[in-house]
């Protein structure tokens, strides 16, 4: 995506360069979308943060990191149009690594709230 930098600043608003762009309105924000881009794991990480999976919290996003981190080195070696896809490629790695862990906190809830949290079958 190409962003034009050549319209009215917040110095140079009040000059009224450009009828076309409101003067009162809130501007262009960069960030702050309502619906995300990529699948993130956010709300996967929430639900295991509120099962007290910590752990398991810290090892996703250690992944999203690694791989973030691993797939951006590759796309800078293949230059300026592939910019972007390592984050979008660790997205759904992680999307889809806290999905199968969710899912399987989730089939053993029963189990840890019933078993390993009642001190009389231990």
């Amino acid at each position: 995506r190409w962003i034009t930098l050549d319209g009215p600043s917040g110095r140079t608003k009040h000059l009224t360069l450009d009828p076309a762009i409101p003067q009162d309105g809130p501007g262009a924000t960069v960030s702050g979308k309502l619906v995300p881009e990529f699948p993130e794991p956010t709300l996967l990480t929430i639900v295991l943060s509120y099962l007290d999976l910590s752990r398991k919290t810290l090892a996703l996003h250690g992944l999203f990191l690694v791989t973030n981190l691993m797939a951006t080195l590759v796309t800078l070696r293949l230059g300026f149009p592939y910019y972007g896809y390592g984050y979008f490629v660790a997205s759904v790695v992680a999307f889809l690594a806290a999905c199968v862990v969710t899912f399987q906190s989730l089939d053993e809830l029963p189990y840890h709230a019933f078993i390993t949290g009642n001190a009389s079958v231990k």
